[in-house]
């Protein structure tokens, strides 16, 4: 990994090289979406609810969760389909 002078991060991968330019970075005014797939009290897992009411007592709590960028998701799939269209000979 090197930063240049200009700001610009190079990171070599097995893929090839990535550059990230911090100046061309967006600034998203909306958070991601996340979404509560499990939660887990002592080892069992309950349904989603918006709250939950525990006695006193020691409690392991597990919240399993997913987050997603629209504005990321969209550049991915953007790409996945020019890819497919390339792999597949289309373009």
């Amino acid at each position: 990994m090197y930063e240049s002078s200009d700001q610009k991060i190079f990171i070599g991968t097995t893929d090839g090289l990535l550059i990230y330019d911090r100046l061309k970075d967006r600034k998203n005014s909306i958070g991601s979406f996340t979404n509560i797939n499990t939660i887990e009290i002592n080892d069992k897992v309950y349904p989603y609810q918006t709250s939950f009411v525990l006695p006193y007592k020691k409690y392991t709590i597990k919240v399993s969760y997913s987050g997603i960028n629209f504005s990321s998701l969209i550049k991915f799939i953007t790409a996945a389909i020019w890819k497919t269209l390339i792999l597949t000979g289309v373009i």
